[in-house]
């Protein structure tokens, strides 16, 4: 069998890095997409959708005939259904932390208005996931990969992916495979080292810092895992 095509979608600091390499390094024939068809941090839009699918490949100048083939065969996939998508997810105040630990994203804990704005793209750009990602997909808690893992090993297998190992009690790998480099990618930690808003200096949002959360969100965080079949 090919490669199964499995698009990818989360906010930065969600886990997206960690969940593709736990699913390409325990099923044979994964392709995760993280910037095919459109920026994996980015909302979904169908009508842009495949218009999207080389963009930035050609933006980096790396396509490539053989991007272009591979591409028209996850076309493909895309249009009869096969397509899997991938959603991770992150409690708000265990996002906002990551942020504020990830030196990039330059976001302090005194800067209200960037705080806002996280807040508010969080919560539309995960709304947009829900909303209007199509069937079969995958929403978890990224967390959940470790708590929940027979049933996402259930639906990547149930959506013809092929378990490295023959299917035999295999388990999803969480400490990833031996081959992976551990210095880019590491395990999954028990918990964010701090929940966001728990410093002096973060009083701002001591308060009830959940209450932001759009609730269908909150709903499948606190579900852990949330599977959705086509009909």
């Amino acid at each position: 069998m090919g490669l199964f095509p499995i698009k990818q979608f989360g906010r930065p600091r969600s886990g997206t890095n960690y969940t593709r390499w736990v699913i390409e390094n325990n099923f044979s024939n994964a392709r995760v997409l993280q910037n095919i068809f459109g920026g994996k941090h980015l909302r979904y839009n169908a009508e842009n959708f495949e218009k999207d699918s080389e963009s930035w490949l050609t933006h980096h100048n790396a396509i490539t005939d053989t991007h272009r083939d591979e591409i028209e065969k996850f076309k493909r996939g895309y249009k009869n259904g096969s397509m899997i998508f991938v959603v991770t997810m992150k409690p708000l105040d265990k996002y906002l932390s990551s942020l504020f630990r990830f030196k990039d994203t330059a976001l302090g804990p005194d800067d209200k208005n960037a705080i806002e704005r996280g807040i508010n793209l969080y919560n539309s750009i995960n709304a947009n996931y829900i909303k209007k990602i199509p069937a079969p997909s995958i929403f978890f808690n990224y967390e959940a990969i470790k708590t929940q893992l027979n049933t996402v090993r259930s639906f990547f297998i149930n959506n013809g992916l092929e378990p490295i190992g023959g299917g035999c009690n295999i388990e999803l790998n969480y400490k990833l495979a031996a081959n992976t480099d551990k210095k880019i990618i590491c395990t999954v930690p028990e918990s964010e080292s701090r929940d966001f808003g728990q410093d002096d200096k973060e009083e701002y949002f001591c308060a009830d810092i959940r209450n932001h959360e759009n609730k269908k969100i909150r709903e499948i965080l606190d579900e852990g895992v949330h599977v959705r079949l086509r009909v």
